[in-house]
Protein backbone atom coordinates (compact mmCIF):
# COMPACT_ATOMS: atom_id res chain seq x y z
CA UNK A 1 0.00 0.00 0.00
CA UNK A 2 1.14 3.50 -0.99
CA UNK A 3 -1.00 6.31 -0.60
CA UNK A 4 -4.62 7.10 0.11
CA UNK A 5 -6.73 9.71 -1.40
CA UNK A 6 -7.80 11.42 2.10
CA UNK A 7 -6.10 11.18 5.12
CA UNK A 8 -3.21 8.90 5.56
CA UNK A 9 -3.32 6.06 9.10
CA UNK A 10 -0.66 4.05 10.74
CA UNK A 11 -1.82 0.95 12.69
CA UNK A 12 -0.04 0.17 16.35
CA UNK A 13 -1.46 -2.05 19.10
CA UNK A 14 -0.80 -2.35 22.32
CA UNK A 15 -1.58 -3.45 25.98
CA UNK A 16 -2.37 -2.61 29.61
CA UNK A 17 -5.12 -3.99 32.92
CA UNK A 18 -7.87 -2.81 29.77
CA UNK A 19 -6.22 -4.33 26.97
CA UNK A 20 -7.09 -1.68 23.59
CA UNK A 21 -6.35 -1.54 20.23
CA UNK A 22 -6.22 2.16 18.59
CA UNK A 23 -4.70 3.72 15.59
CA UNK A 24 -2.25 6.24 15.06
CA UNK A 25 -3.64 8.87 12.85
CA UNK A 26 -1.94 11.52 10.96
CA UNK A 27 -3.33 14.96 10.95
CA UNK A 28 -2.50 17.28 7.94
CA UNK A 29 -3.62 20.85 8.62
CA UNK A 30 -2.36 22.54 5.67
CA UNK A 31 -4.57 20.31 3.75
CA UNK A 32 -7.71 20.49 6.33
CA UNK A 33 -7.16 16.88 7.10
CA UNK A 34 -7.34 16.80 10.71
CA UNK A 35 -8.40 14.99 13.45
CA UNK A 36 -9.69 15.49 16.77
CA UNK A 37 -10.30 13.17 19.86
CA UNK A 38 -13.63 13.11 22.03
CA UNK A 39 -14.93 11.29 24.67
CA UNK A 40 -13.54 7.37 24.21
CA UNK A 41 -16.99 5.47 24.27
CA UNK A 42 -16.91 1.06 23.15
CA UNK A 43 -16.89 -0.24 21.05
CA UNK A 44 -16.96 2.29 18.11
CA UNK A 45 -16.10 6.22 19.02
CA UNK A 46 -16.45 9.75 16.82
CA UNK A 47 -13.13 11.18 15.36
CA UNK A 48 -13.27 13.77 12.78
CA UNK A 49 -13.09 17.52 12.50
CA UNK A 50 -11.25 20.41 10.61
CA UNK A 51 -9.05 22.27 12.84
CA UNK A 52 -5.82 21.52 13.93
CA UNK A 53 -4.89 20.16 17.72
CA UNK A 54 -4.60 22.84 20.53
CA UNK A 55 -0.78 24.48 20.40
CA UNK A 56 -0.25 23.15 16.82
CA UNK A 57 0.48 25.77 14.43
CA UNK A 58 -1.48 25.94 11.17
CA UNK A 59 0.25 24.01 7.93
CA UNK A 60 1.40 21.58 10.38
CA UNK A 61 1.95 17.97 10.31
CA UNK A 62 1.10 16.56 13.51
CA UNK A 63 0.11 12.92 14.82
CA UNK A 64 -2.37 12.04 17.29
CA UNK A 65 -3.94 8.69 19.42
CA UNK A 66 -7.59 8.06 17.89
CA UNK A 67 -9.26 5.21 19.81
CA UNK A 68 -11.06 2.53 17.94
CA UNK A 69 -12.03 -0.12 19.79
CA UNK A 70 -11.83 -2.53 22.73
CA UNK A 71 -9.92 -6.04 22.09
CA UNK A 72 -7.59 -8.38 23.35
CA UNK A 73 -5.23 -8.03 21.15
CA UNK A 74 -3.62 -5.58 18.34
CA UNK A 75 -3.91 -4.25 14.46
CA UNK A 76 -1.70 -5.63 12.15
CA UNK A 77 -2.84 -3.25 8.67
CA UNK A 78 -4.81 0.39 7.67
CA UNK A 79 -5.44 1.91 4.33
CA UNK A 80 -7.63 4.76 3.76
CA UNK A 81 -9.35 5.62 0.47
CA UNK A 82 -10.96 8.52 2.10
CA UNK A 83 -11.64 10.52 5.20
CA UNK A 84 -14.70 8.47 5.17
CA UNK A 85 -13.81 4.94 4.17
CA UNK A 86 -10.82 4.19 5.90
CA UNK A 87 -10.20 0.07 6.96
CA UNK A 88 -8.31 -2.14 9.28
CA UNK A 89 -7.03 -5.67 9.83
CA UNK A 90 -7.33 -6.58 13.64
CA UNK A 91 -6.21 -9.68 15.43
CA UNK A 92 -7.16 -11.59 19.03
CA UNK A 93 -3.68 -12.45 21.08
CA UNK A 94 -5.71 -15.74 21.91
CA UNK A 95 -4.84 -17.07 18.33
CA UNK A 96 -8.22 -18.89 18.44
CA UNK A 97 -10.09 -15.66 16.46
CA UNK A 98 -9.81 -15.45 13.13
CA UNK A 99 -8.38 -12.01 11.88
CA UNK A 100 -11.69 -9.14 11.68
CA UNK A 101 -11.84 -5.92 10.09
CA UNK A 102 -12.53 -2.45 11.23
CA UNK A 103 -14.11 0.25 8.76
CA UNK A 104 -14.50 3.81 9.49
CA UNK A 105 -17.57 5.59 7.88
CA UNK A 106 -16.77 9.21 8.73
CA UNK A 107 -18.57 8.50 11.80
CA UNK A 108 -17.95 5.53 14.16
CA UNK A 109 -15.69 2.47 13.70
CA UNK A 110 -17.64 -1.04 13.55
CA UNK A 111 -15.89 -4.09 13.77
CA UNK A 112 -16.61 -6.80 10.40
CA UNK A 113 -16.16 -10.50 9.95
CA UNK A 114 -13.56 -11.00 6.96
CA UNK A 115 -15.26 -11.04 3.61
CA UNK A 116 -16.06 -14.33 2.25
CA UNK A 117 -14.35 -14.37 -0.83
CA UNK A 118 -11.25 -13.82 1.10
CA UNK A 119 -8.93 -17.07 1.22
CA UNK A 120 -7.67 -18.67 4.57
CA UNK A 121 -4.43 -17.81 5.94
CA UNK A 122 -2.25 -18.29 8.39
CA UNK A 123 -1.21 -14.58 9.57
CA UNK A 124 -4.02 -11.59 9.40
CA UNK A 125 -4.43 -10.61 5.31
CA UNK A 126 -3.08 -7.58 4.00
CA UNK A 127 -4.55 -4.42 2.70
CA UNK A 128 -3.21 -3.19 -0.68
CA UNK A 129 -4.33 0.17 -2.24
CA UNK A 130 -4.67 -0.22 -5.82
CA UNK A 131 -5.23 3.12 -7.61
CA UNK A 132 -7.85 5.89 -5.50
CA UNK A 133 -10.56 4.15 -5.54
CA UNK A 134 -10.65 0.27 -4.64
CA UNK A 135 -8.48 -1.83 -1.89
CA UNK A 136 -7.95 -5.80 -1.91
CA UNK A 137 -7.26 -7.41 0.76
CA UNK A 138 -5.05 -10.74 0.20
CA UNK A 139 -4.25 -14.03 2.08
CA UNK A 140 -0.62 -14.19 3.71
CA UNK A 141 1.85 -17.34 3.72
CA UNK A 142 -1.31 -19.99 2.70
CA UNK A 143 -0.16 -23.58 1.92
CA UNK A 144 -3.50 -24.09 -0.24
CA UNK A 145 -3.09 -22.86 -3.66
CA UNK A 146 -6.52 -21.89 -4.20
CA UNK A 147 -6.54 -19.99 -1.07
CA UNK A 148 -4.20 -17.94 -2.22
CA UNK A 149 -5.98 -17.24 -5.06
CA UNK A 150 -8.67 -16.11 -3.27
CA UNK A 151 -8.61 -12.39 -2.67
CA UNK A 152 -11.20 -9.86 -1.82
CA UNK A 153 -11.82 -6.54 -3.57
CA UNK A 154 -13.84 -2.88 -2.08
CA UNK A 155 -14.99 -0.71 -4.26
CA UNK A 156 -16.43 1.66 -1.78
CA UNK A 157 -19.28 0.65 -1.56
CA UNK A 158 -19.18 -3.89 -1.00
CA UNK A 159 -16.59 -6.67 -1.03
CA UNK A 160 -16.21 -9.35 -3.90
CA UNK A 161 -14.08 -11.47 -4.71
CA UNK A 162 -10.87 -10.07 -7.07
CA UNK A 163 -11.24 -12.18 -10.64
CA UNK A 164 -7.83 -12.22 -11.43
CA UNK A 165 -5.66 -11.67 -8.75
CA UNK A 166 -1.31 -12.80 -9.29
CA UNK A 167 -1.01 -16.13 -9.04
CA UNK A 168 0.60 -18.25 -6.40
CA UNK A 169 2.34 -16.42 -2.97
CA UNK A 170 2.94 -13.65 -3.94
CA UNK A 171 5.27 -10.95 -2.28
CA UNK A 172 5.05 -6.82 -2.24
CA UNK A 173 2.44 -5.34 -4.58
CA UNK A 174 2.02 -2.07 -5.67
CA UNK A 175 -0.41 -0.19 -7.88
CA UNK A 176 -1.40 2.97 -9.06
CA UNK A 177 -4.37 1.88 -11.03
CA UNK A 178 -6.68 -1.27 -11.34
CA UNK A 179 -5.16 -1.92 -14.46
CA UNK A 180 -0.90 -1.08 -14.29
CA UNK A 181 -0.23 -3.45 -10.95
CA UNK A 182 3.51 -4.84 -10.11
CA UNK A 183 4.11 -7.92 -7.74
CA UNK A 184 7.48 -9.75 -6.56
CA UNK A 185 6.80 -13.17 -7.09
CA UNK A 186 10.12 -14.86 -6.12
CA UNK A 187 13.48 -13.25 -5.66
CA UNK A 188 14.23 -12.57 -8.77
CA UNK A 189 10.45 -12.44 -11.25
CA UNK A 190 8.03 -9.90 -10.71
CA UNK A 191 4.42 -10.07 -12.15
CA UNK A 192 2.89 -7.60 -13.87
CA UNK A 193 -0.74 -6.91 -14.47
CA UNK A 194 -2.28 -4.64 -17.72
CA UNK A 195 -5.70 -4.96 -17.35
CA UNK A 196 -6.09 -8.26 -19.29
CA UNK A 197 -3.66 -10.41 -18.14
CA UNK A 198 -0.73 -11.20 -15.56
CA UNK A 199 2.84 -11.68 -17.26
CA UNK A 200 6.42 -12.82 -15.47
CA UNK A 201 9.38 -10.66 -15.70
CA UNK A 202 12.63 -12.05 -14.54
CA UNK A 203 14.72 -8.98 -12.45
CA UNK A 204 18.10 -8.64 -12.39
CA UNK A 205 18.94 -9.09 -9.26
CA UNK A 206 17.04 -10.57 -5.61
CA UNK A 207 14.04 -7.62 -4.52
CA UNK A 208 12.86 -7.18 -1.88
CA UNK A 209 10.34 -3.85 -2.50
CA UNK A 210 8.64 -2.40 -5.26
CA UNK A 211 7.88 1.38 -6.06
CA UNK A 212 5.45 1.86 -9.03
CA UNK A 213 5.63 5.81 -10.62
CA UNK A 214 4.28 5.01 -13.64
CA UNK A 215 3.61 2.24 -16.69
CA UNK A 216 6.71 2.36 -17.90
CA UNK A 217 8.62 3.83 -14.65
CA UNK A 218 9.27 0.85 -12.11
CA UNK A 219 11.72 0.51 -9.43
CA UNK A 220 12.60 -2.51 -7.45
CA UNK A 221 15.76 -3.09 -4.84
CA UNK A 222 17.05 -5.91 -2.93
CA UNK A 223 20.64 -7.14 -3.23
CA UNK A 224 23.16 -8.38 -5.44
CA UNK A 225 25.83 -11.46 -4.76
CA UNK A 226 28.24 -11.25 -7.66
CA UNK A 227 30.01 -8.40 -9.10
CA UNK A 228 32.33 -5.31 -7.56
CA UNK A 229 32.70 -5.45 -3.82
CA UNK A 230 31.29 -9.12 -3.17
CA UNK A 231 34.40 -10.69 -3.66
CA UNK A 232 34.86 -12.62 -0.30
CA UNK A 233 35.59 -12.04 3.02
CA UNK A 234 36.61 -14.00 5.73
CA UNK A 235 35.27 -16.85 3.66
CA UNK A 236 32.45 -15.85 2.21
CA UNK A 237 30.64 -13.51 -0.08
CA UNK A 238 29.90 -9.86 0.62
CA UNK A 239 26.60 -8.97 -0.72
CA UNK A 240 25.67 -5.38 -2.45
CA UNK A 241 22.31 -3.42 -2.77
CA UNK A 242 21.16 -3.60 -5.55
CA UNK A 243 17.98 -1.22 -7.45
CA UNK A 244 16.49 -1.87 -10.82
CA UNK A 245 14.59 -0.18 -13.20
CA UNK A 246 11.29 -1.02 -15.56
CA UNK A 247 10.91 1.48 -18.62
CA UNK A 248 8.27 0.17 -20.03
CA UNK A 249 9.97 -2.84 -22.07
CA UNK A 250 13.04 -4.13 -19.87
CA UNK A 251 14.54 -4.18 -16.21
CA UNK A 252 17.37 -2.82 -16.20
CA UNK A 253 20.65 -3.08 -13.76
CA UNK A 254 21.01 0.58 -11.76
CA UNK A 255 24.32 1.10 -10.61
CA UNK A 256 23.91 1.42 -6.64
CA UNK A 257 26.72 2.67 -3.88
CA UNK A 258 28.98 -0.22 -2.42
CA UNK A 259 28.55 -0.60 1.62
CA UNK A 260 31.44 -2.75 3.20
CA UNK A 261 33.07 -2.89 6.78
CA UNK A 262 36.54 -1.98 7.13
CA UNK A 263 39.16 -5.18 7.56
CA UNK A 264 39.09 -7.50 9.13
CA UNK A 265 35.61 -8.20 7.87
CA UNK A 266 33.46 -9.39 10.88
CA UNK A 267 31.51 -12.55 10.38
CA UNK A 268 28.56 -13.04 7.91
CA UNK A 269 28.78 -9.69 6.68
CA UNK A 270 26.08 -8.34 3.92
CA UNK A 271 24.16 -5.41 2.77
CA UNK A 272 21.09 -5.21 0.65
CA UNK A 273 18.26 -2.88 0.23
CA UNK A 274 14.87 -3.13 1.86
CA UNK A 275 12.51 -0.32 1.01
CA UNK A 276 11.93 2.13 -1.93
CA UNK A 277 9.76 4.34 -1.99
CA UNK A 278 9.00 8.05 -4.62
CA UNK A 279 8.49 11.44 -3.60
CA UNK A 280 6.62 13.81 -5.33
CA UNK A 281 9.68 15.81 -6.50
CA UNK A 282 10.76 13.31 -8.74
CA UNK A 283 13.20 11.72 -6.15
CA UNK A 284 13.11 7.90 -5.46
CA UNK A 285 14.69 6.90 -2.15
CA UNK A 286 15.68 3.01 -1.21
CA UNK A 287 16.65 2.27 2.33
CA UNK A 288 18.24 -1.15 3.39
CA UNK A 289 20.68 -2.40 5.85
CA UNK A 290 24.91 -3.17 6.20
CA UNK A 291 24.89 -6.17 8.60
CA UNK A 292 27.11 -8.56 10.34
CA UNK A 293 27.17 -11.09 13.26
CA UNK A 294 29.00 -9.16 15.58
CA UNK A 295 29.55 -5.49 14.17
CA UNK A 296 27.31 -2.12 13.70
CA UNK A 297 27.77 1.32 12.13
CA UNK A 298 25.48 3.91 10.50
CA UNK A 299 26.46 5.03 7.20
CA UNK A 300 24.21 6.44 4.98
CA UNK A 301 25.05 6.90 0.96
CA UNK A 302 23.29 8.48 -1.68
CA UNK A 303 23.35 7.44 -5.45
CA UNK A 304 22.60 10.12 -8.29
CA UNK A 305 20.49 8.58 -11.25
CA UNK A 306 18.36 9.22 -14.07
CA UNK A 307 15.07 8.39 -13.64
CA UNK A 308 12.26 8.51 -16.68
CA UNK A 309 8.53 10.12 -15.69
CA UNK A 310 7.67 11.59 -12.58
CA UNK A 311 7.45 10.28 -9.22
CA UNK A 312 4.48 10.34 -6.94
CA UNK A 313 5.42 10.12 -3.02
CA UNK A 314 4.54 7.53 -0.97
CA UNK A 315 5.95 5.98 2.38
CA UNK A 316 6.89 2.52 2.38
CA UNK A 317 6.54 -0.04 5.21
CA UNK A 318 7.20 -3.33 5.74
CA UNK A 319 4.86 -5.95 4.47
CA UNK A 320 6.19 -8.86 6.97
CA UNK A 321 2.84 -10.02 8.57
CA UNK A 322 2.54 -9.42 12.10
CA UNK A 323 4.22 -12.34 13.97
CA UNK A 324 5.54 -13.70 11.71
CA UNK A 325 9.50 -15.36 11.20
CA UNK A 326 11.38 -12.76 9.80
CA UNK A 327 13.93 -15.65 8.41
CA UNK A 328 17.31 -14.72 10.13
CA UNK A 329 19.54 -17.01 11.73
CA UNK A 330 19.89 -15.23 14.72
CA UNK A 331 19.90 -11.82 15.47
CA UNK A 332 21.61 -9.27 13.40
CA UNK A 333 23.43 -6.09 13.95
CA UNK A 334 22.94 -3.45 11.23
CA UNK A 335 24.08 -0.08 9.93
CA UNK A 336 21.81 2.06 7.73
CA UNK A 337 22.24 2.18 3.99
CA UNK A 338 20.50 4.90 1.68
CA UNK A 339 20.08 5.14 -1.84
CA UNK A 340 18.27 7.47 -3.83
CA UNK A 341 17.74 8.47 -7.64
CA UNK A 342 16.18 11.49 -8.88
CA UNK A 343 13.78 11.68 -11.83
CA UNK A 344 14.80 13.92 -14.84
Amino acid sequence: MRRSAGCRSGGIGHRGAAVAAAVLAGVLTAAGCATDSGPHGSPTTRSGGDKPPSGVAKGALTWEFQHIADFNGKLTDVAALAKDDIWAVGSENDGSSPAFLLHYDGTKWTREPLPEALGAGAYPPALEEVGDETLWLRPLTVEDPAAANSWARWDGTRWSAVPDPPPGNVGELEGDDPDDIWALAGERSAQHWDGTRWTTTRLPHDASDLAVVGPADVWAVGSRSTGPGTEPGAGERYSQPASMHWDGRSWTSVDTPQARFEEPLPPEPGAGLGDVFARADGEVRAYGTNSSMGRSRTNPRTNSSNCAGTARSGPRRSRRPAGAPSGSRRPRTTRACSSTATGT
